[in-house]
């Protein structure tokens, strides 16, 4: 049996983000909207405009008052999408005494 690791573009794309500085961000996050159809939206001086930078890449948003917030917000959104859900074992674990006492209180509707 083999292990074959597969990362989605998204994945290869937030691993390749580490590795940059700022400005280099702001380069792959331009090329990364032309290969796979994103957009980046920075700021305009249109009154109906939006007065943040948008960024929207691989079914996330992001966006910021300057283009370096966005980057972060939409990095952070972009990892959240990829983590599994996950319930601490502590939020899991019941004492019997508390679940009855709860089931005293509010009838069997848990």
């Amino acid at each position: 049996m083999s292990f074959q690791a597969q990362f989605t573009r998204l994945q290869q794309f937030l691993l390749s983000l580490e590795c940059l500085d700022a400005a280099g961000q702001a380069e792959a996050f331009a090329n990364e909207a032309r290969e796979t159809g994103g957009t980046l939206i920075p700021p305009s001086d249109n009154t109906g405009a939006s007065h943040l930078f948008e960024i929207q890449l691989h079914d996330t948003f992001g966006s910021g008052s300057s283009e370096e917030e966005a980057v972060r917000n939409w990095k952070m959104a972009a990892k959240r999408s990829l983590a599994p859900l996950t319930v601490p074992q502590e939020a899991i674990t019941v004492d019997d005494d508390d679940t009855r006492a709860h089931r005293a209180l509010c009838g069997d509707l848990f």
